[in-house]
């Protein structure tokens, strides 16, 4: 399921980085940003879970995915204060957003 909600996030924030493409290319550029950390946090927690659930996790091993997650997480938003000129702060927060908004409406749609 999860990879399903990744693919229609994905293409939902492509299509709306698409739009805000002709408005400005700064926001358009922070929600892609935002959405590849956020596909690549995904992919990072569940090799971790797979691991975890397999035995195979190493401690020291779950703590530096952790920091590695967090400071990817955090990249488009300080690309965003960093750059103003390239990257919108709000773009950035919307992308990374994205996935949760789309399990939402997700969840939404299926419970009815």
């Amino acid at each position: 399921m999860e990879k399903k909600i990744l693919k229609i996030s994905s293409l939902s924030g492509v299509i709306i980085a698409l739009i805000f493409l002709i408005i400005d290319f700064r926001v358009s550029l922070g929600i892609v940003l935002g959405l590849a950390c956020y596909a690549l946090n995904i992919l990072i927690i569940s090799d971790t879970m797979s691991d975890a659930i397999e035995g195979q996790a190493y401690r020291p091993r779950l703590y530096q995915q952790y920091w590695v997650r967090m400071m990817l997480l955090s990249l488009p938003l300080l690309m965003g204060f960093v750059l103003p000129q390239y990257v919108s702060v709000w773009g950035a927060f919307s992308g990374l957003m994205m996935f949760k908004i789309t399990l939402y409406v997700y969840g939404f749609i299926r419970k009815e």
